[in-house]
């Protein structure tokens, strides 16, 4: 009993002889200050200092974990710019000398919508399905759509353009395009750019959206939509701009670039545009159709699978590698299904694992002006030149301007509010604040941890009374 009130006593001299030499502050007074007043007087503030500290540094740890972020928005001046990608379609799918005969034999035999609009969809889709394999044959050639196209004052090569099929429009053109015809990304070197803000050195286009008169029964409305993008991003899902004939549709632009930081900072996944980063069979469709990643994209192949799933058909305007069974004679199904994904539970389930967000976005602010684009000289004219047998401009001839309103673009981005280290530095200061200790001040805790354990081993060895060990 002697022997182990030996030890506890020689426990408790180390103890006291090693805060009187910590380098922190209070603790060591406490112990050294004989006034008993002044003792008090350090053990309160010693004590309150402790407990804000502590407050202190879990309310920093909380603000850590709570992963919030910092926005920096910031325009970046550049004086050279890559244009976007233009896609150019006409507003009307049936527009060829070929498709009258078809469409013509599908009137015969189909009852005709009461909104003429629902026409291309009810009965086109059909027509693509069950008497025609190529339904580019349909619509506009490059050629006929396109009549003149200038970019910085230069003509165009239209054998530069690339082709797209929309299931809405037909045949598409797109200039300055981001894929090859080998579907390889290209790289900046081959894009198109930029040094100009003024429109007539933007890229030019006079467009022919002329629809043979047996086909004018089916759209109410003629004109070209404009889909202006990114160049790795597909045209299917962007909001089109319609130009319509007669008129001069002009289009400024500004690019916006946003980052988020990704997770757990925000929902977004970093590596959405590896296409073996994520085992997701939505995620490996999107990228095998269109190298390349939207979560709109994939977020619509889910809706198109589920309607696939439950009702054995989907809906063929939104373009996709899924099985293209256009959904005529199941209304009920398809409100079915869009009810419960429109619900978002279905999505969030069964969509969301599958399609990652990404965290760079790419967008383009669009200002648009029009003003009249004929007279009737100007008309006879340009019918003459354009070899349009005199037809008016008016109703079958639209002009489109696009271009950069400044080359300079916004950028928005995302950065921690606190990161480790900025938890080690806040940690840090408090505790040094508050109670004057650093992180050598901590090894003092180690110091008396091992100072115990060789007391204990000592007094075991020895099986005798414990010598004090000197500092």
């Amino acid at each position: 009993m002697a022997l182990k009130n030996q030890f506890f006593d020689e426990i408790k001299k180390q103890l006291i002889f090693l805060v009187l030499n910590s380098t922190s502050h209070g603790f060591p007074k406490i112990f050294s200050s004989s006034n008993k007043i002044i003792k008090y007087i350090w053990i309160f503030f010693s004590i309150l200092s402790t407990c804000i500290c502590a407050f202190l540094i879990i309310q920093n740890i909380k603000k850590y974990y709570d992963f919030e972020v910092t926005t920096k928005i910031r325009l970046k001046p550049q004086f050279k710019a890559i244009f976007p990608s233009i896609t150019i379609c006409n507003v009307n799918f049936f527009t060829s000398k070929e498709s009258i005969e078809l469409v013509q034999d599908l009137t015969n035999v189909t009852n005709y919508p009461n909104d003429p609009e629902l026409f291309l969809f009810e009965s086109g889709t059909n027509l693509l399905k069950s008497k025609t394999q190529n339904g580019k044959n349909y619509s506009d050639s490059i050629s006929k759509l396109i009549l003149k196209c200038f970019h910085l004052l230069i003509p165009c090569n239209l054998s530069e353009f690339d082709f797209y099929f929309s299931p809405t429009y037909g045949n598409c053109y797109t200039f300055n395009p981001g894929f090859d015809s080998n579907k390889n990304l290209r790289s900046f070197d081959q894009l198109i750019s930029t040094s100009k803000t003024f429109k007539i050195q933007g890229l030019r286009l006079i467009l022919n959206v002329s629809v043979p008169e047996e086909l004018k029964f089916i759209m109410p409305s003629n004109g070209a939509a404009i889909y202006i993008h990114n160049q790795t991003d597909p045209a299917a899902f962007m909001r089109p701009i319609m130009a319509a004939p007669g008129v001069s549709t002009n289009i400024g632009l500004t690019k916006t670039r946003t980052v988020q930081n990704p997770k757990p900072y925000s929902q977004c996944d970093p590596d959405t545009q590896d296409p073996s980063k994520y085992n997701s069979e939505l995620f490996k469709m999107v990228h095998d159709y269109y190298k390349s990643y939207k979560r709109v994209i994939c977020f619509d192949y889910c809706y198109q699978r589920l309607s696939l799933k439950e009702c054995g058909c989907n809906q063929p305007i939104f373009p996709s590698n899924l099985k293209k069974i256009p959904c005529l004679n199941k209304t009920k199904c398809i409100s079915k299904q869009a009810e419960l994904f429109s619900d978002g539970n279905y999505v969030s389930d069964f969509c969301v694992p599958e399609c990652p967000l990404e965290c760079e976005m790419i967008s383009f602010t669009k200002t648009i002006s029009v003003n009249k684009y004929s007279n009737d000289a100007f008309d006879m004219m340009m019918s003459k030149k354009l070899n349009l047998s005199n037809r008016k401009i008016s109703e079958d001839i639209a002009q489109v301007n696009v271009y950069y309103e400044s080359l300079d673009h916004t950028e928005i981005v995302e950065f921690a509010t606190m990161d480790f280290v900025d938890l080690l530095s806040s940690i840090g200061g408090i505790a040094g604040l508050f109670l004057g200790i650093s992180v050598l001040s901590l090894v003092e805790i180690l110091e008396i941890v091992l100072e115990i354990l060789f007391l204990y081993k000592n007094s075991i060895k020895s099986n005798s009374p414990i010598s004090k060990v000197e500092l």
